[in-house]
């Protein structure tokens, strides 16, 4: 994914499936606000009659930087270990990986029936 844009609406109610806090759509709105303000996120548009985010490209975030950081010594890991490692959730990893498949710097290796192992050449000691 080279960035995108989300329904504010489809964010409120991620929100409110995963926790239990008390938030309205007013609230959401001020916190979207103060993140573009500090540049968390790109910018909050009004599409037709729908309010959307945009975020910014993988490439223009601190995560692929986050991810190298946390891979082991023999630069192989598997998506599972990295999730564990790095507590994303598995659509913030498959963008990163995508990003780093692409750029060559991660190469998708043999599968197992539990893993599919992801290699690193550039990382390994």
């Amino acid at each position: 994914m080279q960035g995108g844009i989300v329904d504010i609406t489809k964010i409120f109610n991620l929100i409110m499936e995963r926790k239990n806090i008390e938030l309205d759509l007013g609230e959401l709105n001020n916190i979207l606000n103060f993140m573009k303000k500090k540049g968390y996120i790109s910018d909050i548009m009004k599409i037709s009659n729908t309010k959307v985010i945009k975020f910014y490209p993988v490439q223009l975030t601190n995560d692929p930087k986050l991810l190298l950081a946390v891979v082991g010594d023999e630069g192989v890991e598997t998506r599972e270990s990295l999730i564990k490692k790095l507590n994303w959730s598995e659509a913030r990893l498959e963008n990163v990986l995508i990003h780093l498949i692409e750029s060559g710097i991660c190469k998708i290796g043999e599968k197992s029936i539990l893993n599919t192992n992801l290699y690193f050449p550039g990382l390994k000691t």
